[in-house]
């Protein structure tokens, strides 16, 4: 009977943008907006578990895949939807917990999670801090297992120099900061180590400033090694595969003197989504302090829910590429209307509330001391405070994208289905691969994202402008508008420039590529070195606007790529590409 009930499910999307629409209608409802912060989680949740019977239909038809080993809990899809949707559940059922209150809700106790820190006692504040600290290390952690995992980590690439020493010194900082900030001793109204506190602070701004600065000049963090070595088991082993397939090479004969020719590249089947997660990780520990610990863990449960409905539907999109058999699949309406409900679920899950009354304007003092001069650094921080929960769903939404291209390995749910098997298998290369495509594809859910935010802008100004003779329209209707008015913009904002990122690393991908044939060429016997580079150069697929930020940049890159590859190792023309 279930079965038969989800079968009907025909279009997902439509169901989501329901849902959607049920709540922006909404927004005009006095009690809605007095409810808002648990009228949205049930819709989101309401979502994400049907979401999970969408996940459960796909792959209940599904025969388990092939193992030689015993067989894991994940390979059956029942056993996947319960710990999805339990864990979805309880994730939003306590972010509850960080809702802060209004005026008009009654019988609403204040949370010691959204409560200043001087009002609570020393258990609660080593409390805070515990569990703040704990998020932050096994964030670190977890990036850390996950880069070494896929090789992004080797070497001394500038990124990964930033993922293993930078964002663990960041996370030091900031739990130095939290910890004098909660339990310096006051004496005469002044904190001491004050000083300490402000510098600790100003290092995790720097740091994240540095990361944006590295990954703007060298995002990249795969690691191109010659197999020059008859030792090395991946030199053997592609000597083994190469007598048993009788390959040979251009000269007629295998060749089994000359190891060189063979290239093996770290970290290219994640050569997208490990730059972004470090540069995400970086910037995350920059808003965990800025919120502080008591908030820490809304971030990190809003975190938990997109990681988790990012696995599920990879998982759906590898199997629905597969059946299809197409290479790749457009995102669906419904994973951003997903992802921008999370946005929207934890505004309210981070401490907030579309009243005045509400802003932490003390935000603006973090890492700072006395009267400012300038308006534009503290108002920038009360802002990025106020709409953490927005700049972590625009910024992330790429990952919609580029997920499903490598990830989704522990739901190996089809019949001898791996993590590569959706494109040509070469992971998120194939991205590079199809660069069109993905650009497309990154524009388009931005778009849509852009599309849902508008929606609810117009609402919210129709509203204002009907009920401006309510009763309540300055403490609920105007306010209402003024915070969805300032969400647009900053998700207009930040979605140009992550778009401007992406295209940074899409387009250092495509110089790595013109670097590997330059070097193959300039060493090559066939090919002559005076030959002109740019009859090389293929032409750049990108928008004006990243040619006009990034081309000064690229074009040196480019002269120093090629300058240092003369003494570089020497390439030849039969080069193969191993990506591990």
């Amino acid at each position: 009977w279930v079965k038969s009930r989800l079968s009907q499910i025909r279009n997902f999307d439509s169901i989501c943008f329901g849902l959607f629409a049920i709540y922006s209608a909404s927004l005009g409802s006095r009690s809605f907006v007095v409810a808002e912060d648990a009228a949205v989680g049930h819709l989101t949740l309401t979502a994400l578990l049907l979401h999970g019977a969408k996940f459960y239909r796909d792959f209940a038809g599904v025969p388990p895949a092939k193992r030689k080993s015993k067989r894991s809990p994940f390979d059956r899809p029942g056993v996947v939807l319960i710990l999805y949707a339990a864990t979805q559940i309880a994730a939003t059922r306590v972010s509850s917990a960080f809702f802060s209150c209004r005026e008009e809700q009654e019988n609403c106790e204040r949370s010691d999670f959204v409560r200043p820190r001087d009002a609570l006692d020393r258990s609660t504040k080593v409390g805070h801090f515990a569990v703040a600290f704990a998020c932050l290390a096994t964030a670190c952690v977890a990036l850390r297992r996950f880069l070494k995992a896929n090789g992004n980590i080797e070497g001394c690439v500038p990124m990964a120099v930033v993922s293993s020493y930078l964002v663990p010194a960041a996370v030091v900082c900031a739990a130095g900061h939290s910890a004098i900030q909660g339990f310096a001793v006051q004496s005469g109204g002044v904190t001491h180590f004050l000083w300490l506190q402000i510098a600790l602070a100003q290092c995790v701004y720097v740091i994240a400033v540095i990361a944006v600065v590295v990954y703007v000049i060298a995002p990249l963090t795969v690691r191109t090694v010659e197999l020059s070595d008859r030792t090395d088991p991946i030199h053997r082993a592609f000597k083994i595969l190469k007598s048993e397939l009788n390959v040979k090479d251009d000269k007629g004969d295998d060749n089994d003197d000359d190891p060189g020719g063979i290239v093996a590249v770290q970290g290219l089947a994640s050569v997208y989504s490990s730059p972004l997660l470090i540069l995400y990780s970086a910037i995350l520990v920059l808003l965990v302090m800025l919120v502080g610990d008591g908030l820490t863990g809304s971030i990190f449960l809003m975190l938990t829910q997109q990681l988790l409905f990012l696995e599920v539907y990879s998982a759906c999109v590898k199997l629905r590429a597969q059946s299809q058999k197409q290479p790749f699949i457009s995102v669906s309406w419904y994973a951003v209307i997903i992802w921008h409900l999370l946005g929207s679920q934890y505004f309210f899950a981070s401490g907030h509330q579309t009243t005045l009354t509400s802003i932490r304007f003390e935000a603006a003092y973090v890492g700072f001391h006395g009267d400012f001069q300038h308006y534009l650094v503290p108002g920038g921080l009360v802002l990025l405070h106020t709409f953490v929960s927005q700049f972590l769903s625009v910024i992330t939404l790429p990952l919609l994208v580029i997920w499903p291209m490598s990830r989704a390995t522990w739901l190996r749910l089809g019949q001898g289905r791996g993590p590569d098997d959706s494109g040509n298998g070469h992971g998120e290369v194939d991205l590079y691969e199809n660069g069109e495509w993905f650009r497309d594809e990154i524009v388009r859910v931005f778009l849509i994202n852009t599309v849902l935010a508008a929606i609810k802008l117009i609402v919210t100004v129709l509203t204002a402008a009907l009920l401006r003779r309510h009763l309540m329209v300055w403490s609920m209707f105007a306010p209402r508008f003024l915070f969805e008015a300032v969400s647009f913009l900053i998700v207009q904002l930040f979605s140009v420039l992550t778009f401007l990122l992406v295209q940074r690393l899409n387009l250092s991908v495509r110089n790595w590529f013109l670097v590997l044939n330059l070097r193959s060429q300039m060493h090559s016997p066939n090919i002559s070195r005076e030959k002109s580079l740019d009859s090389n150069l293929p032409q750049s697929d990108l928008p004006w606007s990243c040619d006009v930020v990034f081309g000064p940049l690229n074009f040196w890159m480019r002269v120093y790529y090629v300058i240092s590859s003369g003494g570089g190792a020497k390439f030849g023309a039969e080069n193969v590409i191993h990506p591990i």
